[in-house]
């Protein structure tokens, strides 16, 4: 059966949204179009029932095809809030009907709360990467500091003074190990992915002793790349 998984983030313009509630859908064999089709009648339906619902939306490239729908909060509370609230009243059997059709196109779903670190990050996009490099780590227990603080040298070192743009690094609180943390970096064309600017400032000797250092602390490191799908996607650049 082929799977599919959209990444779905939501870019806020109040910094202190770092709680990120993303959810993982496994789509039916040959019911993507449908799966598609409902996406956009329920960003549809968010507008018309001035609901905010600020999506993101990625394809995979490499891997498996999957899923992602991110949201940003303030708090885990309102990540774990029942969406389908904002929609009593006269959009309830319209925003329920959708749900029930997507579902009905999905084999399987996974959900995780994360929080994203905002020291560890740069800034929020104001143009979306038509790709991102996505990393998924895990950590040996009692190593998570340590690895941030690797984090914070590849970030100051490489991916700083590399000119890259758009850098997420987020850790798992609830639906996974908390030792699991991603990394997000924009990618403007696949050829740089030949030559990772970071890795180039460092150079290789500094490089390849922060990578000894960083495989030492960790027990997996998964690497990813998706491609941004506009046509799918309901978000405005941060003010």
């Amino acid at each position: 059966m082929k799977q599919l998984l959209l990444l779905a983030l939501m870019v806020m313009s109040l910094a202190g949204q770092n709680i990120q509630h993303t959810r993982r859908y496994t789509i039916k064999g040959g019911r993507m179009a449908e799966f598609e089709t409902i996406i956009k009648d329920l960003n549809a339906l968010y507008k018309k029932a001035g609901v905010p619902s600020a999506t993101l939306v990625f394809q995979s490239v490499t891997g498996p095809e999957q899923v992602f729908v991110t949201r940003y909060y303030e708090k885990i509370l309102q990540a774990l809030a029942n969406r389908g609230d904002a929609f009593k009243g006269p959009h309830e059997a319209e925003y329920r009907a959708l749900n029930m059709r997507l579902m009905d196109t999905v084999a399987a779903r996974e959900t995780r709360v994360a929080e994203r670190d905002a020291e560890l990050s740069l800034p929020r996009p104001a143009v979306i990467s038509p790709y991102i490099r996505v990393i998924k780590t895990q950590v040996k227990q009692g190593k998570v500091a340590e690895v941030k603080a690797l984090i914070r040298e590849w970030v100051d070192g490489g991916i700083k003074p590399g000119g890259i743009k758009v850098y997420t690094l987020t850790q798992t609180r609830m639906g996974g190990p908390a030792t699991e943390l991603v990394s997000v970096t924009g990618v403007n064309a696949l050829a740089e992915l030949d030559e990772l600017a970071p890795r180039k400032v460092m150079g290789e000797a500094k490089y390849n002793a922060w990578v000894a250092k960083r495989d030492a602390v960790i027990t997996s490191s998964e690497v990813n790349l998706l491609r941004f799908r506009p046509e799918l996607s309901s978000w405005t650049a941060p003010k």
